[in-house]
């Protein structure tokens, strides 16, 4: 859908506006009228004819950081899976690598990257579905190939899901071996565009076992299959890729086949990675270099007590291992020797920070990719690999914030707060936090403040991050010793008018037995160097598997209360005695974001999509906006509303004078939206594992 509003259609308006505005003496932008500078955002006064802002569209604007998944290299060059889009570096001469270019967002995150150093790259995503707190239900999700041209320096997309559904891939010598259902379809990649099919080969035995579904290419002639019904490996000679024919069914040793993590092969054998995982301590895993003579368990290395690796590279007669936990440190690249004696030599280990998720050798080269991190290695010499440069990113967003052109990132997959400047997300300042499971808010013209697990903290919201005060949360106060919130997880957190609203679950010592609650907390932060906790108030004795958002209006707040569908109004005239007016039920079942629109909410509410009610007068439903995807949050920005959709889509709705709303456009986002946060002309989407993808909103 276009999003270019019809200017035509009100220009009548806009000039009447204009006229108002001139008599008036103001050179304030239409639609925002101020009462004064130092006026609080949330207490904008509206003229009754001004009641609109200057129409704008919404433009994609781009994806600027996100877990680091994946890899594949050639030479001095890399792409990288960052969130869901791909990063194409270069090695420059300290070692270092610089990114060269990046794609536009992909449908999903990027699990693998398949490149053999040509024009063309076939990127696997997984499309999963978002929601608020991803980690507290199971997903759907869906393995999907994009194609990318241009790959070596500047990667662009060609083509989305070229193939959809399938439980692994292997691309070889211009055919693409997908494996899924009960078997494998060879297609022809002559057009890399346009996928051919050539055959699909269905397995003995049946739809594959669940979870056991692997399949690899030697890289020669033989295409190994593992998950039959049995667990056995099926090898086909594809010399022929039209016409795979099964060479064998290798019954590999029960004990083995029972705790077979994962395989590669070369010349036709099998190298596995097998596991025993006892009821306590940690796994016990061996690398068993060649299936010849499987009932005899081959000859085979094992790693340190608690050392967990993955399936070997091979590479030049060589094993390439990479492994994380163990004693070591949180993870290694270690080089084996299959042709070494009864106990495999080990040639050398490289000990990482990090637990590499990924790896790709070439050239003398080894490109070790983790959470947040992407590490060069030379390995010229086997014997004593040595680091060199690297690169370290914000990661997975567990929550984010953005004002005046910066954006705050609180990491998923370290206990850190990032700032990044610019629309290309350069690295700011970065500061330890004390704990995971971030939440982060500010307003215009007010601090940053963050929460984790019992400690908010309260920090200068410009590109120094300096930390200005401290208030902890979990002691016994004043206003009631006996209340203690456990270090648990806060589900919502908003800053308005020199105040901090948190909500998050809490347990009572004076009387256990009442279980958890959901409780507001109200923090004075007029002194940011002394943050000063106002009132707590317990909300509910339930607890939501998920959590939506606080609006301030005047001298009232609302809770959104997730998956319970309810929105509860609290009375603020005294902040230090609020007073629970009403729970109010919304349809839909998910009460998500919640946002304030003059004296209406704008609710997001799941599935039954965006509503508006006007509190004041018994919460009378003024307009409703359905069929558009299962609403999560929602941001108010003068006459227009943005919302995000679990199914991938960015709403743009126009907000009008009589309380009724109407769709304006959309844009398409990779799955994994989550929340919003408005930043002037730019628009931030959280998308968690897939970092965060930023749009412009500009005029027509």
């Amino acid at each position: 859908m276009n999003l270019r509003h019809r200017a035509a259609r009100y220009r009548a308006m806009g000039l009447s506006a204009l006229m108002i505005s001139s008599a008036l003496g103001m050179v304030a932008p239409l639609g925002r009228v101020h009462a004064g500078a130092a006026q609080a955002e949330d207490h904008r006064i509206y003229l009754p004819a001004l009641n609109r802002a200057p129409l704008r569209e919404l433009r994609p604007g781009g994806s600027a950081f996100g877990r680091i998944s994946a890899v594949a290299a050639h030479g001095d060059h890399a792409l990288v899976g960052e969130g869901s889009h791909v990063v194409a570096y270069g090695v420059g001469p300290d070692g270092t690598p610089r990114a060269l270019g990046r794609t536009e967002p992909l449908d999903g995150n990027v699990e693998r990257i398949l490149w053999d150093g040509g024009e063309w790259a076939y990127v696997v995503t997984r499309a999963a579905e978002a929601r608020l707190y991803p980690a507290r239900a199971p997903y759907v999700a869906s393995l999907a190939v994009s194609v990318l041209g241009s790959a070596r320096s500047l990667p662009r997309l060609q083509t989305r899901n070229a193939v959809v559904g399938f439980a692994d891939i292997q691309v070889h010598a211009g055919h693409a071996y997908v494996c899924g259902g009960s078997g494998f379809t060879v297609y022809d990649l002559a057009d890399p565009t346009g996928w051919r099919a050539l055959t699909t080969v269905s397995l003995p035995g049946g739809t594959l076992a669940s979870g056991m579904f692997q399949c690899r290419h030697d890289g020669e002639h033989t295409f190994g299959v593992r998950g039959d019904r049995e667990g056995n490996l099926l090898r086909y000679d594809v010399s022929d890729p039209a016409h795979p024919l099964l060479l064998a069914v290798d019954a590999i040793a029960e004990q083995l086949r029972m705790n077979m993590d994962d395989f590669s092969i070369s010349a036709g054998q099998v190298h596995s990675i097998w596991c025993i995982r006892p009821m306590a301590g940690g796994p016990q895993c061996s690398y068993v270099p060649s299936s010849a003579a499987p009932a005899d368990l081959a000859p085979r290395f094992n790693f340190p007590y608690a050392e967990v690796p993955t399936a070997p590279t091979l590479q030049g007669g060589m094993a390439y291992v990479r492994t994380h936990g163990g004693p070591e440190g949180a993870g290694s690249l270690t080089v084996v020797d299959p042709r070494g004696g009864g106990d495999l030599p080990r040639r050398s280990r490289l000990r990482l920070d990090f637990p590499p998720v990924d790896l790709a050798i070439d050239a003398g080269r080894a490109w070790l990719v983790g959470n947040r991190q992407l590490q060069v290695a030379d390995i010229s010499d086997l014997d004593a690999p040595r680091a060199l440069g690297r690169l370290r990113r914000p990661g997975g967003v567990a929550a984010i914030a953005a004002a005046d052109g910066l954006v705050f990132v609180a990491s998923a997959d370290q206990p850190e707060l990032h700032v990044l400047r610019g629309a290309d997300a350069e690295p700011a300042a970065t500061v330890t936090l004390d704990g995971w499971r971030s939440a982060l808010a500010i307003a215009r013209g007010a601090p940053l403040v963050a929460v984790v697990g019992g400690s908010l903290a309260v920090y200068s919201a410009d590109a120094a991050l300096r930390l200005l005060g401290r208030l902890n949360l979990d002691q016994g106060s004043s206003l009631d010793p006996g209340i203690t919130v456990a270090a648990s997880e806060t589900y919502a957190l908003r800053v308005a008018a020199g105040r901090a609203y948190v909500v998050r679950e809490s347990w009572t010592l004076a009387d256990a037995r009442q279980g958890t609650a959901m409780e507001l907390d109200i923090i004075d932060l007029r002194e940011p160097s002394k943050p000063e906790l106002l009132s707590r108030t317990v909300l509910d004795r339930s607890k939501p598997q998920e959590f939506g958002g606080i609006a301030v209006a005047g001298e009232r707040v609302f809770i959104a209360t997730g998956d319970l569908g309810t929105v509860v109004e609290l009375d603020l005239s005294d902040p230090r005695m609020p007073v629970q007016l009403s729970t109010h039920a919304v349809e839909g079942g998910l009460a998500g974001g919640i946002a304030a629109w003059g004296h209406r909410l704008l609710i997001a509410a799941g599935t039954a999509g965006l509503r508006v009610v006007d509190p004041s007068d018994g919460w009378r439903e003024l307009a409703r906006l359905e069929g558009i995807g299962r609403v999560l949050d929602v941001v108010v920005d003068g006459g227009m509303a943005y919302g995000v959709t679990g199914e991938g889509r960015l709403i743009v709705v126009e907000l009008r004078a009589d309380g009724s709303i109407a769709p304006a456009g959309d844009l398409p986002l990779p799955t994994g939206g989550r929340r919003l946060a408005l930043d002037g002309d730019r628009l931030w989407v959280d998308r968690g594992d897939g970092g965060a993808s930023w749009f412009e909103i500009g005029g027509p």
